[in-house]
């Protein structure tokens, strides 16, 4: 019985990497839509060591909280601030 409950391996995510992955869902989401500094959105979403969120959220995201503001947040600010241009007729 232990080698098999030892063996077993389960797919899921444990509860502590699922609270990880919605704290840093929502980290993200405020990464791109505000203009809050890094230590208030590790704060916010329950960090309270934001070196730690700094060191995870790289390691989860593949890019350190700044990179993905710079990366996502500029993209979506250009896409809500340009308007839907439509070709003249007869193009």
């Amino acid at each position: 019985m232990f080698v098999q409950a030892a063996v077993h391996t389960d797919n899921r995510p444990n509860t502590v990497e699922y609270v990880h992955t919605l704290r840093l869902e929502e980290a993200k989401r405020l990464l791109e839509t505000t203009d809050f500094a890094i230590d208030p959105v590790a704060n916010g979403v329950g960090y309270e060591d934001s070196s730690f969120f700094r060191r995870l959220f790289r390691r989860k995201v593949g890019l350190s909280p700044h990179a993905y503001r710079l990366r996502f947040s500029a993209f979506g600010r250009a896409l809500a601030d340009s308007s839907v241009r439509q070709l003249p007729d007869g193009a």
